[in-house]
């Protein structure tokens, strides 16, 4: 049942995400065209390039906050709202009724994010700039082991592994605030948006001191580290403090959705 939730949430939405797609590829075809012949189309060429360049930056802006706009109101109108009542009478837990809704967000994000490296290819000139970037990954690596130390590699592998768990991150907070919402008999929609700021301001502040605790403890604070003048030995001890602050960033979203399967199982309120 889990295959045929996501196969569902991804026909309802993904007519939105094709013609947003399409804009930015007809926009950065025509903007290859138009960039191209530029000296010979005069000062309305330009403009028209331009323009179209302000199209196309405007719809990559767009493709990226509609993957999570969308996730967000389908999981409220889904789950919350009169459709609700049709959803969780389906032959499945509420885990996998959530757990679709993120597997589909992620779905879309890959999704963008093929489409917006395809379409910057056009856009820059550069069609095959990201098959140049892999053959080339053996010599950027060394470059930078050369300038920054090995401290960078882990560095940058902690950032993308961030970079992947950041929507799983923002999601569980939303699914969480709109359990929480739904406890609500009057301003549902309301009341989980003001649980969305608190929890988010709390996990900021757990952040930080998380983040605080791994500073002090380390030789940033407690050695020469921090007053040297030894680039790659910081990278190195930074690190190590957000690999250790992955834990936090982990464990509280797996916590948020496991609470929020909870509320909706056991507390599920659509009136």
């Amino acid at each position: 049942m889990l295959g045929k939730a996501i196969k569902y949430d991804i026909l309802a939405q993904y007519k939105s995400f094709c013609v947003v797609y399409a804009g930015i590829i007809i926009s950065s075809i025509f903007f290859r065209i138009l960039d191209s012949f530029s000296d010979n189309l005069g000062r309305v060429g330009k403009v028209m390039s331009s323009v179209i360049g302000s199209i196309f930056t405007i719809l990559v802006i767009a493709s990226i906050f509609m993957v999570f706009i969308l996730a967000v109101t389908r999981f409220y109108k889904n789950l919350m709202r009169d459709e609700g009542y049709l959803t969780h009478t389906l032959p499945m837990p509420t885990w996998q009724l959530i757990l679709s809704k993120l597997i589909t967000a992620y779905i879309f994000t890959i999704a963008t994010i093929i489409i917006l490296g395809f379409a910057f290819g056009i856009f820059s000139g550069e069609y095959l700039w990201l098959f140049e970037l892999i053959e080339q990954s053996s010599y950027i690596k060394s470059e930078m082991i050369a300038e920054a130390g090995p401290g960078i590699i882990p560095l940058i592998r902690i950032g993308l592994i961030y970079a992947v768990l950041a929507p799983f991150t923002f999601l569980s907070q939303v699914y969480f605030s709109f359990s929480i919402g739904n406890l609500s008999n009057k301003n549902k929609l309301g009341f989980s948006i003001l649980t969305y700021f608190g929890v988010n301001c709390v996990n900021q502040i757990l952040g930080f001191i998380f983040i605080s605790i791994g500073a002090f403890n380390s030789n940033l604070i407690t050695n020469s580290v921090y007053t040297a003048t030894d680039d790659k030995a910081v990278l190195s001890e930074l690190s190590s403090i957000f690999n250790g602050y992955m834990i936090l960033f982990l464990l509280v979203p797996i916590a948020l959705y496991i609470l929020a399967n909870y509320i909706f199982t056991k507390k599920l309120n659509l009136e």
